[in-house]
């Protein structure tokens, strides 16, 4: 007992950490006979410990998560010609920074009692906490002018997707937009524009069409991005043909 006590004062004040404190009184407690509602607090208050611990560090990691998250690019066009990050984007980018920061997302549905609306539900989780966000989308299947568009199948599946893409740039405060962080000043070109030319380089069947096709490119490219990635893939026709 004495040496026991002789190594808990060699420890500093500054040492002994919340959950220590704790642990050490339930041991003490145990030690000395208390009661069971004593033995219920101590347990209570260290359980507390325990969820508030694990809320920092996921706090912490998430703003680690947005510190390395840095802007996409929009890779799709909705009808009206608009662009946006689609969700395949949107995890492709982020799914290798939050998995290694420990979160996990998951997805599902609650019972909605419009049946026009969809809410979309997002677990995030890591370690002892997790959140839930929420998002309720339309899905009755109707156009800018009312008439029906799509079925009720089709509808509701592309309320999930909608609620998902934009669930993922609420909980990590993403950026999109057309221009990537690579220092350049111009917005790019979109997506209609982008990959006719692209795809004019990859499909060349002779030396001399990849070569037309990546000056029509080069051309047309606005950001010296573009410019890299429509020689990138000039250079590696090319290699295709030899």
């Amino acid at each position: 007992m004495e040496s026991k006590q002789m190594a808990l004062a060699t420890v500093s004040p500054a040492e002994i950490t919340p959950m220590a404190m704790i642990q050490r009184a339930f041991e003490s407690a145990i030690a000395n006979g208390a009661g069971l509602e004593v033995v219920d607090r101590i347990l209570a208050q260290q359980h507390e410990m325990i969820a508030y611990q694990a809320k920092c560090e996921w706090n912490d990691a998430l703003a680690r998560c947005q510190a390395a998250m840095k802007h996409i690019a929009r890779d799709a066009q909705s009808d009206k010609g608009k662009g946006y990050a689609s969700y395949a984007q949107l995890d492709k980018t982020l799914r290798p920074i939050y998995m290694q920061e420990g979160f996990s997302l998951s997805f599902n549905e609650e019972v909605q009692p419009n049946p026009d609306l969809v809410r979309v539900v997002c677990t995030v989780a890591r370690g002892g906490h997790e959140r839930i966000y929420t998002m309720d989308i339309p899905a009755d299947g109707k156009g800018a002018k009312g008439g029906d568009v799509m079925t009720k199948t089709h509808a509701h599946g592309s309320a999930v997707t909608y609620g998902k893409r934009y669930l993922l740039n609420m909980i990590f405060n993403v950026a999109v937009g057309d221009k990537d962080d690579d220092g350049n000043s111009a917005a790019g070109l979109d997506i209609k524009t982008y990959a006719p030319l692209m795809e004019a380089i990859e499909g060349a069947s002779t030396m001399q069409a990849v070569t037309g096709a990546y000056i029509h490119a080069l051309k047309a490219a606005k950001t010296e991005k573009e410019k890299a990635e429509f020689e990138a893939a000039a250079n590696k026709r090319k290699a295709e043909l030899r």
